[in-house]
């Protein structure tokens, strides 16, 4: 074992590799504390991608995230907040802003034309992050429903336009019909969609060929190897395996672990807050999958929440509603957890060592009884149930400085055993929680003859904007 991480060890990049519109970029030592839109705007020189909140919360700076996945052997493709997101995150990665997708000075792409024709841009600073947030849905889905196409833009805030000359516009992708749709008709290459705006608009249609090509060397390099960067300020590392990361946080404790940067960015760019050490775990295979056991769905650490509201979709389907009721619960608080891009860069681990008073999560979690797998350098790994005093205080959890959060396991639901989480915030989409709640509840099998249900044992968790508190009966 020691020969294999000193070999991990020895392997080790200092140079910042991805592409960005089809072509290659490489900085030697790159600033970590640089963002990904301040790379995109002030050392590439790309304006298209805009500057609005700087916290991950309008939408205009969205942009195009491509990876390979060397497990299921596919490119994944999704939106992101190219203001919260470091720009070492994206090494071994590829990048399309609405640059790379079109232009009047070449050909626009379907996407452009249609906002425009329809009327859906007038000021124009949201545009180009509302057109890619409906290319990164089309190019994982050339047919989305206009459910789809509504949740897609759920991170995207507008403020002249009004929002319904868009999705007029981006649901002509989309018809309730399909192709029998009266409304539209392929003649000549083009598409003739009578209504909407009152004229009959010739639409192009979607062409595969105008799209760019994920980039082949990325699937044979760039994620193979440890990197390290060191900036004056911070060095960030990425390690590859989990000895190389759990040998990190020894020698590191203070060392920050960021998946996402949801959080951490808004704490550099408004708290002032410096770290050091920075530790990205994305590339630790057993942080970063989902795995399905007989006591429940496993997840890793570092898992995207937008991975895990899928995969609880499957698994509904799959074995029930009685038994799925927790993952039911995640998938309707999901649907409100701020928006598709912070759903992609955020994930669960991250809810739950940060301790917020407004991670909608961690209540479930904690009501569902689940399991938490921690890992050191030193001691062996060990488990520890969410209810048995995880949170400690505010912002504060039950992790030693060289602990690291692996997965977290979510267990069945028993046949009697119930279910059921809550939030209420100021608006449906897009808002943090001003309560949330989760509660289980057992009840015991034999009858008493009387047609009352007798408790068991119940454990509710509520979660406010400035207080936790969990009672267990």
């Amino acid at each position: 074992l020691q020969n294999n991480i000193r070999k991990q060890i020895m392997s080790i990049s200092d140079c910042l590799i991805f592409f960005v519109n089809d072509k290659k970029v490489e900085e030697r030592r790159p600033n970590p504390e640089h963002t990904l839109l301040y790379y995109l705007r002030n050392v590439l020189g790309m304006k298209g991608t805009k500057m609005g909140c700087g916290e991950g919360g309008c939408g205009a700076c969205t942009v195009m995230l491509s990876k390979y996945d060397s497990v299921e052997k596919r490119v994944t493709h999704t939106s992101i907040y190219a203001c919260i997101t470091p720009v070492c995150r994206v090494h071994g990665m590829a990048v399309t802003t609405v640059e790379g997708i079109g232009s009047t000075r070449t050909r626009l792409h379907p996407v452009q034309e249609r906002i425009a024709k329809f009327h859906g841009s007038q000021c124009g600073f949201c545009t180009p992050g509302i057109v890619m947030s409906m290319y990164a849905l089309l190019k994982n889905c050339s047919e989305p429903s206009q459910r789809q196409i509504e949740d897609a833009f759920d991170g995207n805030l507008c403020r002249c336009t009004g929002y319904r000359p868009i999705l007029d516009a981006f649901k002509t992708f989309s018809c309730p019909k399909g192709e029998n749709c009266c409304r539209m008709k392929k003649e000549g290459g083009v598409i003739e969609m009578e209504g909407g705006m009152g004229d009959t608009e010739t639409l192009s249609p979607l062409d595969p060929s105008q799209d760019l090509i994920f980039p082949p060397e990325l699937m044979i390099s760039c994620n193979d190897e440890m990197v390290v960067f060191r900036g004056e300020r911070v060095t960030w590392y990425r390690p590859t395996g989990l000895s190389q990361l759990l040998e990190l946080k020894q020698k590191h404790p203070e060392a920050k672990l960021v998946v996402g940067s949801t959080e951490l960015s808004v704490e550099l760019r408004f708290k002032n807050t410096h770290y050091p050490v920075v530790i990205s775990p994305t590339q630790i295979p057993e942080m970063n999958r989902v795995t399905i056991l007989e006591e429940g769905m496993l997840v890793g650490a570092a898992v995207p929440l937008s991975e895990v509201f899928e995969k609880c979709q499957e698994l509904i389907e799959t074995r029930g509603t009685h038994q799925t009721q927790v993952m039911s619960a995640i998938v309707e608080m999901l649907k409100k957890y701020g928006g598709q891009q912070i759903r992609n860069l955020a994930c669960i681990g991250g809810n739950l060592v940060t301790a917020s008073p407004i991670a909608d999560m961690n209540p479930i979690l904690l009501a569902a009884r689940s399991q938490l797998n921690i890992a050191s350098a030193d001691k062996s790994h060990r488990v520890l149930y969410l209810e048995q005093s995880f949170f400690s205080a505010y912002r504060k959890v039950a992790l030693e400085p060289d602990e690291v959060l692996i997965s977290v396991l979510i267990p069945w639901m028993g046949p009697d055993e119930y279910f059921n989480a809550y939030k209420q915030a100021r608006r449906r989409d897009d808002d943090i929680s001003i309560v949330s709640s989760a509660c289980w509840m057992k009840i015991r099998a034999e009858s008493t003859g009387n047609n009352l249900i007798e408790v068991d044992r119940v454990i509710v968790c509520l979660l406010c904007c400035c207080c936790c508190c969990c009672c267990i009966c």
